[in-house]
């Protein structure tokens, strides 16, 4: 995979960088991980397991093509995933007598997505690609992406060309559509904003659209939340400024008027009144799925250890075993279903992952710190990154351990002539 010596610019104006086909590439995987911006689902193979199989041939490429020793920080951190397939699989056919090859084979986005980490860092450290040209490329991925969610949301039932899942929620049209790649863009562009003198055109754009789409297109309380928090948290972060002070007042203000609204009042009262009854909400059957995903995975030394095992709902007795029937999903209770299909093991490895991540991140890129941070804050209710079946986690680590390695050194990047130090 040469470098295609083309120059162009990335839409963070100024910064110029040398497209790829590594970069390439992995824009194809994220485009197919997001299910081909969820407009190809006439395909006889779903895109996501496409995007399994370039991620396969990408690991194997890199790995077999670049020979050499390569030192990796997250090594085994990022190989655990392997370890929770196999003995989740094996737990769930000790809990529910599904077939081993059912619980691996369920789990297969979200495994090779994070073996993804070890081709990039590698390719990073050969000075193939580096952390410029991979945000780089998410935004030019992100920009086409957010256009045309933007564009489906207002174009409503009307025009359906993205076949996604979606409802009504505070009087207008919801879409679950994916937020992590948009998230990675929309933190660098935040700290930049926040740190560079002039305001670029790019920064704006993510901050605003990012919001927008959490706000009134996605409609996530908990994400709404979390985002907020990071967001107030990065700003507190800077020296203080009269553009700080701007943006702490913007804040405020723009927090005031949310949450006297309509969805900020649902928040306060999710908050601190779970079980009162919220028109659409989904918290009672949620309040019933934790109880539930607790009981049954304490149960017994070796669920407490390493969890009831990954359900397979192709599996009948898997789909009976675990209420699946009643409305009880995993991932609507964040790392309590993770806790049940994984146990003790993954909430661990989880939590000191992230605290290595994020000391990390505060050192060399405060833009990872304030992602991983919101991140982790959601877990209540929502999966983590580090349980995506998409890249975006992998190219968190990757891009936290390509600092140290190639054009990044110094925890900055570079706008014209002039470099900014990231996150001082």
């Amino acid at each position: 995979m040469e470098n295609i010596r083309i120059k162009g610019r990335s839409i963070n104006s100024g910064l110029e960088i040398r497209y790829n086909k590594h970069a390439l590439f992995l824009g194809l995987i994220v485009f197919l991980n997001l299910s081909g911006f969820y407009m190809l689902s006439g395909l006889p193979v779903d895109p996501t397991d496409i995007a399994v199989v370039l991620e396969i041939v990408y690991i194997v490429y890199i790995l077999l093509t670049r020979r050499g020793r390569c030192e990796y920080r997250y090594k085994w951190a990022m190989l655990m995933p392997i370890f929770f397939v196999l003995v989740s699989s094996i737990m769930a056919n000790y809990s529910y007598g599904q077939p081993l090859w059912f619980g691996i084979r369920a789990q297969r986005t979200w495994l090779f997505a994070c073996l993804m980490y070890f081709p990039i860092v590698k390719a990073m450290k050969r000075g193939e690609i580096n952390v410029r040209t991979i945000f780089a490329m998410l935004d030019v991925v992100n920009v086409i992406y957010v256009l045309l969610v933007i564009m489906q949301y207002i174009l409503g039932d009307s025009v359906r060309f993205m076949v996604v899942m979606s409802n009504e929620r505070y009087g207008s049209t919801r879409l679950y559509v994916s937020l992590s790649f948009v998230l990675i863009s929309y933190f660098v562009h935040l700290m930049r904003l926040l740190q560079v003198r002039k305001l670029v055109f790019s920064d704006l754009f993510f901050i605003v659209v990012t919001l927008f789409l959490n706000l009134s297109v996605v409609k996530g309380r908990m994400s709404i939340v979390c985002l907020l928090i990071g967001t107030g948290l990065a700003v507190l972060s800077i020296r203080f400024t009269i553009r700080k002070l701007f943006f702490v007042g913007v804040l405020f203000a723009a927090a005031i008027a949310f949450l006297t609204s309509e969805v900020g009042g649902d928040i306060l009262t999710m908050i601190f009144n779970s079980e009162e009854s919220i028109g659409g909400d989904t918290s009672g059957i949620r309040d019933i799925g934790r109880e539930f995903f607790i009981t049954q995975t304490l149960s017994d030394w070796k669920t407490a250890l390493f969890g009831c095992g990954f359900a397979n709902i192709d599996w009948h007795q898997t789909v009976i075993a675990i209420r699946y029937s009643e409305g009880i999903y995993a991932n609507d209770n964040g790392m309590f279903g993770i806790f049940f299909y994984y146990g003790f093991s993954f909430v661990i490895w989880n939590f000191l992952f992230y605290v290595r991540l994020m000391i990390d991140a505060w050192r060399k890129n405060r833009a990872m710190f304030f992602l991983l941070l919101s991140d982790l804050i959601k877990i209540y209710t929502l999966f983590p990154l580090s349980y995506t079946t998409n890249i975006a986690f992998a190219i968190v680590c990757a891009v936290l351990e390509g600092t140290e390695s190639g054009d990044e050194k110094s925890r900055g990047f570079q706008i014209g002539k002039k470099r900014y130090r990231i996150g001082l």
